[in-house]
């Protein structure tokens, strides 16, 4: 899986584009599975569960991750938000905490052609 740091915008963490693994649909709407190499989390591991509304073009998203810090050290992580879907991109805009304390926010967009997603994250804590 191909990463690379992009410049960040004022106020935020770095940008990384991630290349998707896996996109399964599920009973409940889609599951999204994606790994690369995110700054001191090293090797980055992320399942997005998302739930569809009626129209189908958007709903909730519940995500799970974990990064291997080092050789003692793994990093977990819990989020929760909306999806959107415009067109080919879907937007996704969550609440993210990790087992270090560290709270963020993160504006996702994926580019349902490409294959690939972008996060911007901005901290809270």
């Amino acid at each position: 899986i191909a990463t690379r740091q992009r410049a960040a915008p004022t106020g935020a963490f770095p940008v990384w584009d991630l290349e998707i693994r896996r996109g399964t649909p599920y009973r409940m709407c889609r599951v999204i599975s994606a790994k690369g190499k995110i700054g001191v989390y090293g090797t980055v591991y992320v399942t997005y569960n998302l739930t569809c509304n009626a129209d189908r073009i958007g709903g909730f998203i519940a995500v799970q991750g974990r990064g291997a810090v080092d050789k003692d050290t793994v990093a977990a992580g819990a989020f929760r938000g909306i999806w959107t879907r415009e067109g080919l991109t879907v937007k996704i805009r969550q609440m993210v905490e990790i087992s270090d304390g560290i709270q963020n926010i993160h504006i996702i967009d994926i580019d349902m052609l490409k294959d690939t997603f972008i996060i911007k994250a901005y901290s809270l804590k």
